[in-house]
């Protein structure tokens, strides 16, 4: 079965993945350190951790607007077929385009039935890994000067018509952050997602896996 989605977005350099490698270590590890409080919440959606995990599907995508190489598909294919913590990765590149990117990642969902969906994204300007604490209910590329590779730049439209206005992440992001930085990899929460294809696709598959 599915668990809720978590956003994490991939800010540096594309062919360093240490920073994705150490937020699976804490969701693996029993003893993941958190507060009582946190670990209600992890205990809830993870069980036994990581390792009880058998599937986590990892999703990217290609280049598109003033991107040449998109950091989210370099590190969702240098990760594909690893096996972390007893977690199996599978990596799956949708298509840099408005609603055929969830299209995409539904079907990929639907087919791995995975425990995990984690999606990468790339911010342009940010020089660390950001782990995002929700994503937007809202498309507007236009603000960006950017459209996708079909040349569709939404503004002020959302994703999801019946949806709240934003989902919020359901691992342990604190915890996330926390390990990466003791791999001194700089990384941080962001609360501020954006409104392009990244955060679009949590936003429209987010009622899948809420429903799995």
């Amino acid at each position: 079965m599915l668990s809720r989605i978590m956003l994490t977005r991939w800010r540096s350099d594309p062919v360093a993945i240490a920073g994705p490698r150490a937020a699976f270590r804490i969701v693996g590890e029993s003893g993941h350190g958190l507060k009582s409080a946190q670990a209600s919440r992890y205990d809830l959606h993870f069980g036994r951790g990581l390792n009880a995990m058998k599937k986590v599907l990892l999703t990217g995508f290609g280049a598109y607007g003033d991107t040449p190489i998109n950091p989210a598909k370099a590190v969702a294919e240098a990760l594909d077929g690893l096996s972390l913590n007893g977690a199996s990765v599978v990596s799956h590149i949708a298509p840099a385009l408005f609603f055929k990117s969830i299209e995409s990642v539904v079907s990929a969902m639907t087919g791995l039935e995975p425990d995990v969906v984690l999606m990468l994204g790339e911010y342009g300007g940010r020089a660390m890994v950001t782990v995002e604490r929700l994503a937007h209910n809202l498309n507007d590329a236009t603000r960006y000067g950017l459209t996708d590779n079909d040349g569709y730049a939404p503004q002020d439209v959302a994703t999801a018509l019946d949806g709240p206005a934003a989902y919020y992440a359901s691992v342990p992001i604190r915890a996330m952050v926390r390990a990466m930085r003791t791999a001194e990899i700089p990384a941080d929460i962001s609360d501020t997602p954006g409104t392009l294809i990244c955060n679009h696709r949590i936003v429209g598959s987010n009622p899948i896996a809420s429903s799995n």
